[in-house]
């Protein structure tokens, strides 16, 4: 369901504007409209999502994470955070004083050179990056690697697949295959099926189907 909001842009859940239902769900996520019904209840009685004035669901965290870009990109026209640049100017003026440097204040010991942040958030240039964007067991991927399998399946949560698919890939590669090829194929046909499964919802409620008309996803 996150990744159908992801989907339609605005933080509500969604399919071209129109308010899904249960069955429409259903059929999406391949699963039983009363056990969606029941789940959706679950979620909304525990404050998992909200449902704004026309009865659409909606998710708090993407619409804060849709303002957060659109508040960044309004800062970025205007030269960065202005409240960080007045912060800036307040305490080191237009004309910073130029500190020296002390080379005796920093350790020279390998022992101690240890990363150095900051502040939450801020590393310097002595940090040492991470190796991989992902490591399980088995599942290994670089920085590179991570954001070209993002960017290829934008409706799976890569994170979750990736720790799902992590044991299966170790069997993989004790079998004697590449677990990089078999993890691709798997996240491709996950990818494939849900696209697919849209398509078919879509469909449905485009041409008016009655609920027998709609197939039965669980097969």
């Amino acid at each position: 369901m996150v990744c159908l909001i992801h989907e339609g842009g605005d933080g509500r859940l969604h399919f071209d504007g129109i308010n899904p239902t249960e069955r429409d769900i259903a059929a999406v996520l391949g699963d039983n409209p009363r056990t969606i019904k029941k789940l959706l209840a679950e979620l909304e009685t525990a404050g998992v999502f909200s449902r704004d004035q026309h009865d659409f669901i909606i998710s708090r965290r993407v619409i804060r994470e849709l303002e957060k870009v659109e508040r960044d990109t309004r800062n970025g026209r205007t030269g960065g955070n202005p409240a960080l640049l007045n912060k800036d100017l307040a305490e080191t003026g237009v004309n910073p004083s130029v500190k020296a440097h002390i080379p005796e204040a920093r350790s020279q010991r390998p022992e101690d050179k240890q990363p150095i942040t900051n502040s939450p958030g801020v590393v310097t240039a002595d940090a040492v990056p991470p190796r991989y964007a992902f490591e399980g067991k088995t599942i290994r991927l670089n920085q590179k690697n991570f954001d070209q399998w993002v960017q290829s399946h934008p409706n799976l949560s890569l994170m979750s697949e990736l720790f799902a698919l992590d044991e299966w890939a170790g069997q993989q590669k004790a079998a004697g295959k590449s677990w990089f090829s078999a993890v691709a194929g798997a996240l491709a046909k996950k990818q494939r099926d849900f696209n697919e499964r849209v398509g078919i919802a879509k469909a449905n409620r485009e041409a008016g189907g009655s609920p027998r008309a709609r197939p039965d996803m669980r097969i």
